[in-house]
C-alpha cells in the first residue's frame, strides 16, 4: 500500500508539472504570440481614393510640417498594402497637399466636392482632435499623443457627404511617465508617435497580424 501510495504520489507531481509547463508555454505565448486582425473597413476594394488630413489651425501653427508628414506617410503605407486592400488606384500625398495649401476655403467644401476635384470614390478624412508631444503643464517631460478620427466618404453612394464609416484612433509615446529630453529627442519622440499613428489607421483597411501584446 505504501509503494502503491507512492507511485500515485510520483504520478500526480508528473501530471501537476506537465500542467503548470503547459500553463507557462500558453502564458509566454500570450505574451509573445500574435494574432489576425481582419479590416474593419474593406470599401477601397477596386475604388480610388485620396487621404486627407483635417487639422485646427492652432495644431497646424505649432507643429508646421505635421500635416504633410501623416498625409504622405498614412497615402504610402496604404499604396504599399495594394495587393491586401485591392484598390484601383490613389491620389498621392503631395497633390493632396498642394490643393490645401492652393484652396485654402477647402475646409468650408463638402466632401463631395472635394472627392470630386480628386476625381475619387473614396475620401479617407483623417480628423485630428488632440496632438501634443509635452505633458500638460510640463514642458520639460515627454508626453506624445495623438487622437483622431477616422472616417470614409463614399462619394459614388446615396449619401456622398456623410461618413459611412467612421473610428476613433488614440496613440501614445513614450510607454511610460518621466522621461525628458535627455532620454528621447523631439525628432524620436515624433517620428514614433506618428508612426504608431499611421499603422492604425491604415490597418482598418487591410487584413494584418497584431502582436497580442501591444504598447499601441
Amino acid at each position: 500500500l505504501v509503494a502503491c501510495g507512492m507511485i500515485a504520489l510520483a504520478v500526480s507531481c508528473s501530471g501537476c508539472q506537465v500542467a503548470g509547463l503547459v500553463a507557462l508555454a500558453g502564458d509566454t505565448y500570450e505574451r509573445t504570440g500574435s494574432h489576425d486582425v481582419y479590416a474593419e473597413y474593406q470599401g477601397l476594394r477596386e475604388k480610388n481614393f485620396a487621404v486627407l488630413i483635417v487639422c485646427d489651425r492652432s495644431t497646424a501653427s505649432e507643429f508646421p510640417r505635421m500635416v504633410n508628414r501623416l498625409t504622405n506617410s498614412i497615402t504610402d503605407m496604404l499604396v504599399e498594402q495594394k495587393a491586401l486592400i485591392g484598390f484601383e488606384g490613389h491620389v498621392p500625398g503631395p497633390y493632396v497637399l498642394a490643393f490645401q495649401y492652393g484652396n485654402p476655403s477647402w475646409v468650408s467644401w463638402p466632401y463631395e466636392r472635394i472627392a470630386d476635384e480628386f476625381t475619387v470614390e473614396r475620401l479617407v478624412v483623417v480628423d485630428i482632435f488632440d496632438y501634443r508631444l509635452q505633458a500638460q503643464g510640463n514642458a520639460y517631460v515627454w508626453d506624445g499623443k495623438i487622437g483622431a478620427r477616422v472616417g470614409v466618404i463614399e462619394a459614388d453612394g446615396p449619401a456622398a457627404d456623410e461618413f459611412i464609416y467612421t473610428k476613433d484612433i488614440v496613440v501614445g509615446f513614450p510607454d511610460g511617465d518621466g522621461y525628458t529630453p535627455n532620454d528621447f529627442s523631439q525628432g524620436q519622440v515624433q517620428a514614433t508617435l506618428e508612426k504608431r499613428f499611421a499603422d492604425r489607421v491604415t490597418w482598418l483597411f487591410y487584413d494584418h497580424e497584431e502582436k497580442n501584446m501591444m504598447d499601441y
